[in-house]
């Protein structure tokens, strides 16, 4: 499932994934999506339902309803929130962040025997370690050390996957280029400081 708002995933809502791929060139093909959330800086909840037209009309007029359907302050805000991923060309935006950081992070793995991985959509990109660099030994301690480095550089970092071996990195895309640099570098420093 997708975790993302639509701008870091570079997506439109008509081509939402239900799985990340592991090649971002193939995405996952999907029938329909749900997506539910508060709108951005409204306490209002809005969902949607997005799908093939074979599925989305065979129900009639009427025919679907739910909680948080119809509220006009949330669809508001939603519209408003739309407006500004256009007029801040927020989907370019995230492609540049995630081609920076692809690219920051693909240096730092080359550096790091520990990284196997670099993956991800946009810019939500994840990193994974591994102990000496064995892809059969996920290391959830080294992922442990490498987050506690980080929060004393001021770096606050998420680790999450089946074996608590990966780094999410997933920034505000208000974020200056500036800002994603120092955040690498930090990252840097936070892997050399643990052993990785």
């Amino acid at each position: 499932m997708a975790q993302a708002g639509l701008a870091p995933l570079q997506s439109s809502p008509s081509i939402m994934e239900t799985d990340m791929p592991l090649d971002p060139k193939t995405p996952a093909q999907t029938n329909a999506a749900l997506m539910a959330r508060h709108t951005q800086g409204v306490k209002r909840a809005i969902s949607a339902v997005i799908g093939k037209a074979e599925i989305m009309d065979k129900p009639g007029p009427g025919g679907l309803g739910g909680t948080y359907a119809g509220n006009p302050l949330a669809c508001a805000a939603a519209l408003a929130v739309l407006d500004v991923f256009e007029e801040e060309k927020l989907l370019d935006r995230s492609k540049a962040v995630g081609e920076r950081l692809r690219k920051g992070l693909t240096a730092l793995a080359g550096q790091h025997k520990s990284i196997l991985d670099v993956r991800g959509l946009g810019a939500m990109i994840a990193i994974e370690l591994f102990k000496g660099g064995d892809i059969t030994q996920p290391d959830a301690e080294l992922t442990k050390r490498v987050c506690a480095e980080a929060i004393q550089r001021g770096l606050v970092l998420l680790s999450c996957g089946v074996y608590a071996n990966v780094i999410r990195v997933l920034v505000p895309l208000t974020a200056s280029d500036a800002i994603l640099d120092e955040g690498l570098a930090l990252l840097g420093e936070s892997l050399k400081a643990a052993g990785a």
